[in-house]
């Protein structure tokens, strides 16, 4: 993990915050924020995106989501499937996530059970993450979207 970070191959973190090779790091948790606002039925939400900061690369470890149906006051069920297809595009690598968009409530949880990547992602520092939605539903407009991209800054303390 810290190898493609570092450009390093084989690192590893110790305990006390200090890589095997001799660089030193520290981490703090954090959370990225992605909102698409309203969305009709059928339509595409503008397309976002997000800076990772200049001071820290951001291992991307789980997330969460959050909507309103139709206006209502209340989220979304705990059974429910968003068809919401989202698609993500690493400026910093160039690739895209997913081979095709995914439903977003495939790989965001509710808040109280996020979802887990099964192989955490990481952004380096000052890269653009841009992220494009769709709403898929026939009927329905979905209302106050946010997605919520959680894990941990990594600071290269020998920068």
């Amino acid at each position: 993990m810290f190898g493609r970070l570092f450009g390093i191959p084989n690192l590893r973190r110790i305990n006390d915050g200090v890589l095997r090779t001799g660089r030193n790091f520290t981490e703090d948790f954090y959370v990225y924020n992605v909102n698409f606002g309203d969305v009709a039925s059928g339509a595409n939400a503008n397309q976002q995106s997000i800076t990772i900061q200049a001071d820290s690369h951001f291992e991307w470890v789980m997330s969460t989501a959050s909507a309103l149906v139709n206006g209502q006051s209340a989220p979304f069920s705990d059974a429910i499937i968003l068809p919401l297809a989202v698609q993500i595009q690493d400026g910093g690598s160039g690739r895209q996530l997913f081979s095709a968009p995914v439903n977003l409530t495939d790989i965001a949880g509710l808040g109280r059970e996020p979802f887990y990547l099964p192989v955490p992602r990481i952004f380096m520092s000052k890269s653009q993450v841009v992220f494009n939605l769709t709403n898929n539903d026939p009927a329905a407009t979905y209302n106050d979207i946010s997605w919520n991209l959680i894990g941990r800054k990594i600071f290269d303390l020998n920068s």
